[in-house]
């Protein structure tokens, strides 16, 4: 972490194993720093009374480990793919509360969330619909939306209620209002 005014670095974090792929982005949870990755899981950090990090996690869970997406919190949980579309409870020590280790969900996806729903996106170009509150997994829909393009790595840009999705040789627009 750096000061943005002074270029001075505030605090590193080491990760436990080495040569860590450091793709998925760092996320703030209340007063505590969640980092994803793909040899080092999925860890719960707290900072120090002076700011800075403390490099003992509060949390850890190895099975959610993604090596290029960012996952999303929703509430006090955590959803990620990595095996399974997965969801954490954070609250509970990164707890799984539910896996849907359907094959869409076994290496990449993006996600989109809002306090009630996630919007999952696959490598393979299927949109789905969580239920983001439930206590299992609960598919609210799904749609084949990149048919057989299997190099969808992108995350979905929103205009309006129109949502465009890239994939390895096309573009799709979907109007969600419908």
């Amino acid at each position: 972490m750096w000061d943005v005014a002074t270029g001075k670095r505030l605090w590193r974090l080491v990760p436990p194993r080495k040569n860590d792929f450091n793709v998925p982005t760092p996320i703030q949870y209340g007063e505590y720093l969640l980092v994803t990755t793909e040899n080092n899981g999925t860890r719960l950090y707290r900072f120090k009374s002076g700011g800075q990090i403390d490099p003992t996690p509060v949390a850890s869970n190895s099975d959610l480990a993604p090596d290029s997406h960012t996952p999303v919190v929703v509430g006090d949980r955590l959803f990620g793919i990595w095996g399974g579309l997965r969801c954490l409870d954070l609250k509970k020590g990164l707890k799984e509360v539910w896996i849907s280790e359907d094959k869409p969900f076994r290496a990449y996806g993006a996600i989109v969330a809002t306090d009630e729903r996630l919007l999952v996106i696959s490598q393979q170009g299927e949109l789905f619909l969580v239920d983001a509150r439930a206590d299992k997994f609960r598919l609210l829909g799904r749609l084949p939306v990149l048919k057989d393009d299997n190099g969808v790595y992108s995350h979905p840009a929103f205009v309006g209620t129109r949502v465009y999705l890239r994939g390895n040789s096309s573009i799709v627009c979907l109007d969600l209002k419908e």
